[in-house]
């Protein structure tokens, strides 16, 4: 990969982690498993863009709450 796209990984990753966090009511000492969590909804995403399957919103919306 390249810097710019391994910057857009991490700044996703970084939005979808604080975006479990928030939901979950901001608990203390879960970044790793938020984080981590993030990362499979991003490999997810991107082994269906990879396969050339469309997702709809709801599909990614799905994904990124399932991990």
């Amino acid at each position: 990969m390249s810097d710019s796209s391994d910057q857009y990984r991490h700044e996703m990753t970084k939005k979808i982690a604080y975006e479990y966090w928030d939901r979950k009511g901001r608990p203390l000492g879960s970044a790793e498993i938020d984080w981590a969590s993030a990362q499979k909804a991003i490999d997810v995403y991107l082994l269906a863009s990879d396969r050339n399957l469309r997702l709809s919103r709801f599909v990614w919306d799905q994904i990124k709450f399932h991990f």
